[in-house]
């Protein structure tokens, strides 16, 4: 893309598709220490940092290009963290992420990144009973954990956090970012880094504690959306690639919004 073939939307992002009263959750936003202004528009993913790397030409470089192309091809160098080793731990950490993300990659989709996971079959006709919501929204929980997750939060579902439109990477465009209808309550699921590994940033070797959480939540993602669906309900599997987690994950109590724009938790 040239500088003048920006998506539609930038810089300033599309207002929301349909008319809605955001009033609704004023309650769990002044409970959640959120303030939402009266200009508040949805956000496009083409605005993210990982897609304007590939199309804005302001942010796009032979660094990050470079960058992209070390998962498949690393050029090891000396210095610890940036040896052959480090690039294949690294490598080897986002490998079952990276085979997720691929299934539909020839349509533009990425699955986990820029579009949600595709579900394994539908949700079954048979809808189980939910005599308690406190006592189910436990057990989803506690299924979240038998899966791999540290943390688990659930909040309501809220329009405000949905992307406005995808990144299609192959065509370059905004797209509809189309969610089923019906829709009520948000799954947040943690996944804890590794500590020690984290501290070696910006190293290849930083890399690994990254693709073992995105590999380990790949999983982890596919495997509660399915539990859910063959309990008769709607799920949609997603990571990087439906909306804003941050602003979610505080509304289900899962921590505080830190000034380096990412959530602090009380156990990590």
């Amino acid at each position: 893309m040239t500088k003048t073939d920006k998506p539609a939307g930038w810089p300033a992002n599309e207002p929301p598709s349909r008319t809605q009263d955001w009033s609704e959750f004023a309650e769990s936003d002044r409970q959640a220490n959120i303030q939402v202004n009266e200009d508040f528009e949805r956000f496009n993913q083409s605005n993210d940092m990982f897609s304007r790397s590939l199309w804005d030409e302001n942010v796009k470089s032979e660094h990050s290009t470079g960058f992209w192309r070390s998962y498949r091809d690393p050029q090891p160098r000396k210095g610890d963290g940036f040896r052959q080793r480090d690039f294949a731990l690294r490598n080897a950490a986002w490998t079952v992420a990276n085979a997720v993300m691929a299934r539909c990659f020839r349509d533009g989709s990425k699955e986990g990144f820029t579009s949600p996971i595709e579900a394994d079959h539908p949700p079954i006709p048979i809808k189980a009973p939910v005599p308690d919501p406190a006592a189910m929204a436990a057990e989803i929980k506690r299924v979240g954990a038998y899966f791999g997750a540290d943390l688990v939060g659930i909040t309501e579902y809220d329009e405000r956090w949905v992307y406005a439109t995808r990144y299609d990477h192959k065509i370059k465009e905004d797209v509809p970012n189309e969610m089923p209808e019906g829709l009520t309550s948000v799954i947040l699921c943690c996944h804890a880094m590794d500590h020690e590994t984290v501290q070696t940033f910006p190293s290849a070797l930083g890399g690994a504690a990254v693709g073992k959480g995105y590999s380990s939540e790949a999983a982890m993602v596919m495997q509660v959306a399915q539990f859910i669906r063959d309990m008769g309900y709607q799920a949609v599997g997603t990571m990087n690639d439906t909306s804003l987690a941050i602003p979610q994950a505080v509304k289900a109590g899962l921590g505080e919004y830190g000034r380096h724009n990412m959530l602090i938790t009380r156990d990590f």
